[in-house]
C-alpha cells in the first residue's frame, strides 16, 4: 500500500467542450442552455496511486463528495470549492465501495463493503450530516464470517432508505434489498431474492408514487440476466419486471435505474451478443408504465471501431427536476487507435424522455489511456458531475451550460 503522502492531487484548467465533445458533437447539438453560456467540462480532481478508482459521486449543500478506493482502501473525498479536495471518511482497510447518495435533508451516504479478516467482509453503510464526521449505520452479513456488498442506495421522498446489494449464504450470494425508516438507526431486510447461481441488486430508485425499483443481474444457465424487481410499498410484493437478454443466450446485465418526476424508469447495463456475437453494447431501457412493458431506447456504437468489435457498458443513470437523463459509463476507442482495445470515458444525455441521445463526452481526447466513468449525478442548478479513473487516476469531471 502506498503512503497517503505520495498520493499526487492535481486540479486541472477548465476546458472548450467544443474541443472534447466525441463522435460528431457539436456546440450545437451538445444542448447549450439557450445560449446563456458556453458549455465546459472541467476535471475537479486527478488523484495517482495503483489501485486507484472513484466509484460514486454526490452532491449537497455540504459540498461535492466523491467515493472510491485509494490504494485499495475506502475513501470519501469532499470538496467545498471544486478546487481543492482532503479526505473527511478514509477506512484503513481494503475495500469495495458501492458508492453514495444524498438523502432529501441534505445527509450523505456511503455504500460498499471492508474486509475485517478470513472471509469475513460486511456491507457497510456510512453516513454525515456535517460533510466532515461519519458513522457507520448498518454492518451486514446474511450468514456470519461471509461476504456481502452494498452497491446501490436510493430514498424515498418520506426519508425511507434503501441500500442494495448481495450476500453470500454460504454457498451462493442473493440479491438482498434493506430497508430503514428511522434514517439508519435499524434495518429489516425485505427482499432476499435468488435464481439460477448468482443473484445480485445494483441500485434502487423510488418513483414519485412510492413504488421502488431495483435493478441488477442474475446468473442463470452460466449467463446473466438483466433483472428489475419491482415493489408497491418497498416491503412486499417484490416481482420481477423485466428479464432481458440483448441475445438470447448472451451476457447481460443492469447496473443503475432512476425514475422521473412523471414515472418513467430508466435502466442501464451492458447488453450482450449484439451486434455480433462477440460484442456488447452500452445499453438503456425504459418504461412508462410501471415495469409492465419496456423498450431499449439507447445502444450507441460506431461502425469504425475497433477492429475487435463494439463493446459498451453505461454504468449510471440519473435525470434532474428538469426532465434531462445523463448516463455514464465506457465505450471503446476508434480502429484509428491501434491494435490495443481502448476503454473511453463516456457521458450521454437525453432531453426528451429518452427518444434521442447524444454524446457529451466520448473520451477521444483521453485516449491513449483508457477511461471509465462510474457514477454521475446532479446538481440544482443542471450541472452534472462524473466520478470514475483514467490511466490509474481517481478522477472527478464537471459538466457546466449543457
Amino acid at each position: 500500500m502506498l503512503p497517503r503522502e505520495k498520493f499526487s492531487f492535481l486540479v486541472l484548467s477548465t476546458v472548450s467542450s467544443c474541443a472534447l465533445l466525441a463522435f460528431g458533437a457539436s456546440c450545437n447539438d451538445s444542448g447549450t442552455k439557450g445560449g446563456s453560456c458556453a458549455p465546459s467540462i472541467a476535471t475537479l480532481a486527478s488523484i495517482q496511486a495503483s489501485g486507484t478508482k472513484a466509484t460514486g459521486i454526490a452532491v449537497s449543500d455540504l459540498g461535492i463528495f466523491a467515493g472510491g478506493q485509494l490504494s485499495q482502501n475506502w475513501t470519501v473525498q469532499r470538496s467545498t470549492s471544486g478546487s481543492s479536495w482532503g479526505d473527511v471518511d478514509y477506512q484503513n482497510t481494503i475495500a469495495d465501495f458501492g458508492g453514495l447518495g444524498t438523502a432529501p435533508d441534505g445527509t450523505v451516504f456511503g455504500v460498499g463493503a471492508k474486509y475485517t479478516g478470513g472471509s469475513n467482509e460486511p456491507w457497510k453503510v456510512r453516513s454525515t450530516s456535517d460533510g466532515t464526521n461519519w458513522s457507520e449505520l448498518d454492518s451486514y452479513n446474511l450468514v456470519a464470517n461471509t461476504n456481502a456488498r452494498a452497491w446501490g442506495i436510493g430514498f424515498s421522498q418520506v426519508g425511507d432508505i434503501y441500500v442494495v446489494g448481495d450476500a453470500s449464504n454460504g454457498t451462493n450470494f442473493r440479491w438482498i434489498v434493506r430497508k430503514s425508516i428511522n434514517y439508519g438507526v435499524s434495518w429489516t431486510t425485505v427482499d432476499n431474492f435468488f435464481t439460477g447461481t448468482y443473484s445480485g441488486a445494483q441500485d434502487v430508485a423510488v418513483a414519485p408514487d412510492g413504488a421502488v425499483y431495483v435493478a441488477g443481474k442474475t446468473v442463470v444457465g452460466g449467463k446473466y440476466h438483466w433483472v428489475v424487481r419491482k415493489s408497491l410499498d418497498g416491503a412486499t410484493g417484490w416481482t420481477t419486471v423485466d428479464d432481458f437478454q440483448a441475445v438470447a443466450g448472451y451476457d447481460s446485465w443492469a447496473n443503475s435505474v432512476a425514475v422521473d418526476s412523471s414515472g418513467t424508469i430508466f435502466v442501464a447495463g451492458l447488453g450482450g451478443g449484439a451486434p455480433a456475437t462477440t460484442n456488447a453494447l452500452w445499453t438503456v431501457r425504459r418504461s412508462k408504465d410501471g415495469g409492465s412493458t419496456w423498450q431499449t431506447v439507447d445502444t450507441p456504437y460506431r461502425t469504425d471501431d475497433h477492429p475487435g468489435g463494439p463493446y459498451g457498458e453505461a454504468h449510471t443513470i440519473r435525470v434532474n427536476d428538469q426532465g434531462d437523463i445523463w448516463a455514464a459509463g465506457e465505450v471503446t476507442a476508434l480502429a484509428s487507435y491501434g491494435s490495443t482495445q481502448r476503454l473511453m470515458w463516456t457521458v450521454r444525455r437525453s432531453r426528451d424522455g429518452g427518444d434521442t441521445w447524444s454524446f457529451i463526452e466520448g473520451g477521444v481526447e483521453l485516449l491513449p489511456d483508457d477511461g471509465v466513468a462510474f457514477d454521475i449525478t446532479l446538481d440544482s442548478s443542471g450541472n452534472a458531475y462524473a466520478a470514475g479513473y483514467f490511466n490509474d487516476h481517481w478522477t472527478v469531471r464537471k459538466y457546466s451550460c449543457y
